[in-house]
């Protein structure tokens, strides 16, 4: 192996690496914004089968009600 192409050798690997780094990372992100999705789509149901129910609610209530859609 010429040791003058080591470098070029050794960079590849490099950007291989960073590469497959980012590729994780964005996978990892795109899950998450996948499951924030799916959470508000169920808020979106719930509150639109319980629309009448919520114009009656106060605000504490409204909110313990948000609270228990979340947990």
């Amino acid at each position: 192996m010429d040791s003058s192409l080591f470098p070029i050798y050794l960079l590849n690997l490099l950007v291989i690496t960073g590469m497959f780094l980012v590729t994780i990372y964005r996978a990892w992100i795109e899950k998450k914004q996948m499951k924030a999705q799916q959470r508000i789509e169920v808020i979106k149901t719930v509150l639109e089968r319980e629309k009448e129910m919520i114009k009656n609610l106060s605000g504490e209530e409204f909110i313990e009600m948000l609270k228990t859609i979340l947990e």
